[in-house]
């Protein structure tokens, strides 16, 4: 299936230049779906995986969501508000279901976002894990400590588990 494609920025309101950088393909003719795809812990925008989706008929999205002009540095209280910007610029291109791609700490990100935004009609978690964890690197104050959490939804950081900075590895690979 022909492809376009391009190097996009998503405005806070999902439209129009803005604050997050990404990848989008699609299908030469359009698609009715959308795929969001998020990267995890590497931050990097994963743009061979949306021209896999394009060529299977999807509008695919990625951005880069955290470590960006704006952005926090680390995946430290990231606003899962970003997502739904990225959401709306893929309903803006024609996508009337959406859905949802993560992987490891993008799973993270994409099973929250099924839970708080209404508008996502599927997601696909790839390694995902069944808690929210503390922060990966420092937030937008250049610190890694205390612990925070990686996610906040309308300005409220979510519930999350530290990390136990006392634990070592026992045994004889230790």
């Amino acid at each position: 299936m022909d492809i376009v494609e391009r190097a996009i920025a998503v405005a806070p309101n999902g439209v129009g230049n803005g604050a997050c950088e990404g990848f989008l393909a699609a299908p030469v003719r359009g698609s009715g779906a959308g795929v969001l795809v998020l990267a995890g812990s590497s931050g990097r925008i994963d743009d061979e995986r949306c021209r896999i989706l394009a060529r299977a008929g999807l509008t695919a999205l990625s951005i880069r969501w955290f470590g960006g002009q704006g952005q926090p540095p680390g995946i430290c209280e990231v606003p899962l508000e970003t997502f739904e910007s990225a959401t709306e610029l893929l309903r803006s291109r024609g996508a009337r279901r959406i859905g949802v791609l993560g992987a490891s700490k993008g799973a993270e990100a994409a099973l929250h976002l099924s839970v708080l935004d209404p508008g996502i009609d599927a997601v696909v978690a790839l390694s995902p894990t069944s808690l929210t964890w503390a922060n990966v690197g420092p937030g937008r104050d250049s610190r890694t400590r205390p612990y925070r959490s990686s996610w906040t939804w309308r300005g409220e950081a979510l519930p999350f588990v530290p990390y136990d900075d006392s634990w070592t590895p026992t045994g004889a690979n230790s």
